[in-house]
């Protein structure tokens, strides 16, 4: 393995961002580690920080998870039991999506009011795989909250 399976990030993590002048981002929230309730609140907890790093037009998408398609089956890791289905995926989603809505309205008002609320995503590794599909997802409320910008998959 050559990353580690858990990264705690912080304030000079934001820093990076302010590197390259004229340059948006996408800020990536981990959705794999969100599946108990300290993990949960550190990726809320972190809102603020990149709330205020990509304040002033740095901001082009957020995404929430990467490749939540392996999560029952990764070789880093197992994060989700063999059982969790396409329904739990979005009704995860959209719980989290929500919170972090009511997170960026909290800590970065003037942002939150002026800033395209959307997401890249869902970031799938592939177009069918491990019981995740693109369409079913999204009939099953993927995009009800509208904030779907870029449709991602991998390969």
């Amino acid at each position: 393995m050559d990353y580690p399976l858990n990264l705690n990030i912080g304030n000079a993590y934001f820093e990076s961002y302010l590197t390259w002048p004229g340059v948006k981002f996408i800020h990536g929230f981990n959705q794999a580690l969100t599946n108990n309730t300290r993990n949960r609140q550190m990726l809320l907890d972190t809102v603020p920080l990149a709330c205020k790093a990509l304040s002033n037009g740095r901001l082009a998408y957020w995404e929430l998870g990467n490749e939540p398609d392996l999560y029952k089956t990764s070789a880093q890791g197992i994060k989700r039991p063999a059982n969790w289905t396409q329904q739990d995926y979005v009704n995860e989603w959209l719980t989290t999506t929500r919170d972090i809505r009511t997170a960026l309205q909290q800590s970065c008002p003037e942002d939150a009011a002026t800033q395209v609320y959307k997401y890249y995503a869902p970031s799938f590794a592939g177009v069918n795989n491990n019981g995740l599909n693109l369409s079913v997802v999204t009939g099953l409320g993927l995009g009800n909250d509208s904030d779907i910008g870029i449709v991602s998959s991998h390969k």
